[in-house]
């Protein structure tokens, strides 16, 4: 395993505040203000919320949440059906935008990616974090916001851009800075199921060991967390979390999928098969 340890702030992580519902605010004005709930399908409540604004946040209403119990919680909720073509133009307008002021790394998802911080800009991240959010809202629109992490590696980031959305007074547009020397302190206010590749199952191992915390964990020695996850992840965390930049070997997709949540009028044989064959064709695309 190829590790080093960064004496400085070398990445940096962002992630779009509320993607779908902060898209469909920013096309659709009449839904600006206004606690949205983005579903798969339109005309029914048998399916789940599966992103929501922040003013739907404030109410209680989180992502993969059943309608009818949204509905409870928010009665003015807008429910709002998917648009995945305008989410896609948004994520290579913000990408643009973005690889102006900044070279993009790796896109993670949809709504996430990782960027390395230039030299002349480590020393100033705050000033990096500030530009790309105002490039964005001059450029791609104010109600697209997203957080932003720096740290001394990739993991790190990560968690510190998790970390900073509940940093202000209301949720997301946060930016936060973990410097080197300013570690370990900050990382033992995260809790254990905010770590990246700690899942339920893991969780449920390390609270077996005695690990309840993320201080805890952070005081493992490599060798005993390897045993934990039983493969080199445990020790790669380990290294991680110590700020160690861990360079792990090229991995590649074994998968391509793609699905669908069927209405209930197409919960048929028929239907399902006509679906699989678009969604083959898709994948194979």
């Amino acid at each position: 395993m190829d590790v080093r340890k960064p004496s400085e702030i070398e990445t940096l992580y962002i992630d779009f505040d509320n993607f779908f519902a902060s898209v469909a605010q920013q096309t659709n004005k009449h839904l600006r203000g206004r606690p949205v709930g983005i579903v798969p399908f339109a005309g029914t409540t048998r399916t789940c919320v599966i992103a929501c604004s922040r003013e739907a946040k404030q109410h209680g209403v989180k992502s993969v949440m059943n309608v009818q119990e949204a509905k409870r919680l928010c009665p003015d909720l807008v429910l709002v059906p998917q648009e995945p073509d305008l989410y896609r133009r948004a994520h290579n307008a913000l990408l643009s935008e973005i690889s102006m002021v900044n070279p993009i790394d790796a896109v993670k998802s949809i709504d996430e990616l990782v960027c390395k911080v230039q030299p002349a800009d480590r020393k100033t991240p705050h000033i990096l974090g500030e530009q790309i959010k105002r490039r964005i809202a001059n450029n791609v629109g104010s109600y697209i916001t997203c957080s932003i992490g720096f740290a001394a590696n990739r993991q790190l980031a990560k968690m510190a851009c998790k970390a900073s959305k509940y940093t202000g007074s209301s949720y997301g547009n946060g930016l936060l800075v973990w410097r080197p020397e300013d570690m370990p302190g900050p990382l033992f206010s995260i809790s254990l199921e905010d770590i990246p590749g700690v899942g339920r199952n893991m969780l449920r191992r390390l609270h077996q060991a005695g690990i309840t915390s993320t201080e805890q964990l952070w005081n493992t020695a490599p060798k005993q967390l390897h045993q934990l996850w039983r493969n080199v992840t445990g020790e790669r965390l380990w290294y991680a979390l110590h700020g160690y930049a861990v360079q792990t070997p090229p991995s590649e997709r074994s998968m391509y999928g793609h699905g669908r949540v069927l209405p209930p009028e197409a919960r048929r044989l028929k239907d399902a098969r006509e679906i699989s064959r678009l969604l083959l064709t898709k994948a194979a695309r």
